[in-house]
């Protein structure tokens, strides 16, 4: 049977593990850890966005990822 989270992190957590390159989901659980005042973890979810975005040559991406961290 399926033993796992169903929180919206867990959710988040494995979609980024089926796929890797999905910078969005980085961004979504970034925001989602701002929302509960999770600032460092929400940094360091919009950090990896920005590398993520970066890696794949999505520039325009990852300066509108960056405005969102400020």
């Amino acid at each position: 049977g399926f033993r796992g989270g169903t929180s919206a992190e867990d959710i988040l957590r494995k979609g980024m593990a089926a796929n890797p390159k999905a910078t969005e989901l980085h961004v979504l659980l970034a925001r989602y850890y701002q929302s509960l005042g999770r600032t460092a973890e929400a940094r360091a979810e919009y950090q990896a966005a920005i590398k993520s975005a970066e890696s794949q040559n999505q520039t325009a991406l990852a300066a509108e990822i960056k405005k969102e961290l400020g």
